[in-house]
C-alpha cells in the first residue's frame, strides 16, 4: 500500500522528556518545534495531535498552538484528534457543568484552527456513549459557524459504530503518571472507582462496551471477549478486572470500543460538505482486527448505491480526490491520463463491506497500487511480493 506520513506531536514530545506530564520548557519548545519543522520540511504531509493519549494529553494550548504555527507555515494539515469524544471524558475534571466535554475539546480544536489559520482536519468527529449523541447538533452548528468564517476546517469520520483504541484511554489524566505503587493506593483506588463509576452513568457507556482485541503473547485468551466478561467469568469486579488487563498489557493493550454512532448520525455526518472518509483502523500483527480496517469504504459505496448518503460521484470524491487536495497530493486521487494509476473496480449492484465483524468485503473487482495489479477478479495477485506502494511525499 501507499502510505503518506505525518509527523507525530506525540513522537517528538517523547524524544525530549518521555512520557512526563511536566509542561515544556522555552528551550524544550524550541527543539520541539524545530523537529516538527524539520520532519515537515523532509516531506511530511503534516502533523497530528494526538490529545486524548500520553503524553500528548499533558501538553497545554499554547505548546500545541506553537505546533500549529509550524505546520501553517510550511502550507501542511493539521490532524487533531481531540482530548474528549463524549460527553463525559476522564481527559477533564469530573464532569459537574459546564460545557459537555467533547464541545469543550472540538473548541480547543477550532480556536487552534482560528488563531493560527492552520488546515485544521479534526480526526475523528464521533460521538461516544449513548448521552454524547445529544451534542450532534451543538458540534455541528460550531463546525459550521468555523466553516462560514472561512477558516479551513475540515473533519471526517467512518461507516462503523465502533472503534480501537488502547487500553488505557479511559483512565484519567491524574492517574496515569503514578508510579506503579502509588496506582494500588486505596485512596487513589477509591478516587478512581469514583470518577470512572459517575463518568459511566452519565455517559451511558459501560466495560461490556470495551472489548479486548490485544494484551500481550501471554495472554491470548481474553482476546475477542469484553471487560465485562472477563470479570463474571473470574468472579471480580470490572474495574478491578480491566485495571488487572491494563497491567498486564503494561499498558500497551489494545481495545475496541462501542457505541461510537448510530446510523442516523453516520449519515448525517457523511453529508457534511465538510467530511472525509476514513476508516480509522489498521491491520493487527495479532489479536482482534478491526473490521473497519477490512468494511469501510466498500460500506460508504453501498450507502451511497441505496441513496442514504450522497450520490455516487461525491461519496467517491470524499475517499479519493478530496483527501488528495486536502493533503497536497499531486497526481493522486483523480483518474486521468498522466496520474499514478491508484485504482479500485468495483461491482456497484454487489458492494458491500461489514462494518461490525471482520469478513472480506463484497464487490472489489480489481486492485492497482502505481499500475500494478494487486487484486485481479477478487483474488490476490501472485506478483504481490513486487510491493508496489511507495511513501509519499
Amino acid at each position: 500500500m501507499n502510505l503518506a506520513p505525518l509527523v507525530g506531536h506525540g513522537t517528538a514530545r517523547i524524544g525530549l522528556c518521555g512520557y512526563e506530564s511536566k509542561p515544556l520548557s522555552p528551550s524544550e519548545l524550541t527543539l520541539l518545534t524545530n523537529k516538527v519543522g524539520q520532519c515537515l520540511g523532509e516531506g511530511a504531509l503534516g502533523a497530528s495531535l494526538g490529545l486524548m493519549y500520553k503524553p500528548g494529553r499533558y501538553a497545554p494550548f499554547e505548546e500545541l498552538k506553537a505546533v500549529a504555527q509550524v505546520v501553517k507555515e510550511h502550507g501542511k494539515v493539521l490532524t487533531v484528534h481531540a482530548r474528549a469524544c463524549s460527553a463525559v471524558s476522564t481527559s477533564y475534571g469530573l464532569p459537574f457543568g459546564g460545557r459537555p466535554h467533547n464541545i469543550r475539546a472540538l473548541l480547543e480544536a477550532v480556536d487552534l484552527c482560528v488563531q493560527t489559520g492552520v488546515k485544521l482536519q479534526f480526526s475523528h468527529l464521533i460521538f461516544v456513549g449513548e448521552r454524547s449523541f445529544a451534542t450532534v447538533d451543538a458540534c455541528m452548528d460550531l463546525i459550521d459557524k468555523t466553516r462560514e468564517r472561512g477558516f479551513p476546517f475540515m473533519f471526517d469520520m467512518y461507516a462503523g459504530t465502533f472503534g480501537a483504541s488502547v487500553i488505557t484511554v479511559i483512565l484519567p489524566a491524574w492517574y496515569l503518571p503514578l508510579r506503579p505503587e502509588q496506582k494500588r493506593s486505596p485512596l487513589v483506588r477509591a478516587r478512581l472507582a469514583f470518577e470512572i463509576n459517575l463518568s459511566k452513568k452519565l455517559l451511558g457507556f459501560d466495560f461490556s462496551d470495551i472489548l479486548i482485541a490485544y494484551l500481550s503473547p501471554e495472554h491470548q485468551a481474553y482476546e475477542g471477549r469484553t471487560v465485562a466478561q472477563i470479570a463474571r467469568e473470574e468472579g471480580a469486579g470490572e474495574l478491578e478486572t480491566y485495571l488487572r488487563l491494563v497491567e498486564l498489557s503494561g499498558g500497551n493493550g489494545h481495545v475496541l470500543m462501542g457505541r461510537y454512532y448510530h446510523q442516523d448520525i453516520i449519515q448525517r455526518l457523511a453529508r457534511h460538505p465538510g467530511a472525509l472518509y476514513m476508516t480509522d483502523a489498521w491491520i493487527e500483527a495479532a489479536g482482534v482486527q478491526n473490521a473497519a480496517a477490512y468494511g469501510t469504504f466498500p460500506r460508504f459505496l453501498a450507502l451511497s448505491r441505496d441513496h442514504s448518503i450522497e450520490p455516487l460521484p461525491q461519496t467517491i470524491r470524499k475517499m479519493t480526490g478530496a483527501t488528495a487536495d486536502r493533503f497536497g497530493l499531486t497526481d493522486r486521487g483523480y483518474l486521468r491520463e498522466g496520474a499514478f494509476a491508484d485504482l479500485a473496480c468495483f461491482d456497484l449492484e454487489n458492494v458491500y463491506g461489514n462494518v461490525e465483524a471482520c469478513e472480506d468485503p463484497r464487490g472489489i473487482v480489481h486492485v492497482f497500487i502505481n499500475g500494478a495489479a494487486v487484486l485481479l477478479d477478487g483474488s490476490l495477485t501472485a506478483g504481490l511480493e513486487e510491493k508496489p506502494g511507495r511513501i509519499l511525499k
